[in-house]
């Protein structure tokens, strides 16, 4: 852990010499897995951390605020403030690496669900015997598409004897005519077509969104109309410290 804190400590000082802000206002840790109150990691079978307070962790060993976040939650923020996306309120980012997961922003905000977990998306089933079938540390989804199941399933089709197989070995395969590894390529695809086609249908525009009257006038239903959005008060308290905290970093960042 003292180890890990020193790099994140070197990163930010590195980063500080650079950057043109004055100082480091606040450090966030991306982390695979269910994170709650940006501080303990309820799940990161990837990282191996189990119901650990990770914040409470660095904190004595860093001069700054912690924030633990899910990493595809970070990449989603990014992509929102510095990527194609700064001038959309609405986003999904797929991360597709190790592991798959998917970042939700609705208004400029996180959607982390009532326990965190929006997102998992290696938990989604696409074929029916799933359901029986007994989950070993990952999803099913993630068995299929992102790196570590395609290098499994590669190796598995060599044989024993086949050292470590990367993705880019797996693709160089079907590009030079490999059978097995082409079949596996097609599965993926196939895979993550049904994957994209579910979120289109599950997840609409800020144009569809309902209206509702307010003194006479229409009014969307969104975060920035706190007195419209019905969502503003069921939030739990724990969500809305959070939000609120992003939105500091968010009001920080872009100035």
């Amino acid at each position: 852990m003292a180890r890990a804190a020193s790099r994140v400590s070197l990163c930010s000082n590195r980063w500080r010499m650079k950057c043109c802000r004055p100082s480091v206002r606040g450090i966030s840790v991306g982390v695979p897995g269910i994170v709650i109150d940006g501080n303990r990691v309820i799940a990161a079978p990837a990282v191996e951390l189990d119901n650990f307070l990770l914040a409470d962790r660095l904190t004595p060993l860093l001069p700054y605020p912690i924030m633990v976040e899910n990493d595809v939650n970070l990449a989603a923020l990014g992509e929102l403030w510095f990527g194609y996306s700064r001038q959309c309120d609405d986003l999904l980012y797929l991360h597709i690496g190790t592991l798959v997961g998917l970042g939700i922003i609705l208004d400029r905000c996180v959607i982390r669900g009532v326990h965190t977990g929006a997102g998992e998306l290696g938990y989604m089933l696409l074929k029916q015997a799933r359901l029986s079938q007994k989950l070993s540390g990952v999803g099913s989804l993630e068995e299929s598409i992102p790196g570590s199941g395609l290098g499994k399933r590669a190796k598995q089709a060599l044989g024993r004897k086949a050292g470590t197989v990367t993705v880019k070995d797996l693709f160089d395969y079907a590009a030079h005519g490999e059978r097995w590894a082409q079949d596996i390529v097609h599965d993926f695809t196939e895979k993550l077509s049904m994957v994209l086609a579910n979120l289109a249908t599950l997840f609409r525009s800020r144009h569809d969104r309902p209206w509702r009257r307010r003194d006479g006038e229409r009014v969307r239903l969104s975060a920035e109309n706190p007195a419209a959005d019905s969502r503003k008060n069921t939030q739990p308290d724990s969500h809305r410290a959070h939000t609120t905290w992003l939105k500091h970093w968010d009001s920080w960042w872009l100035g």
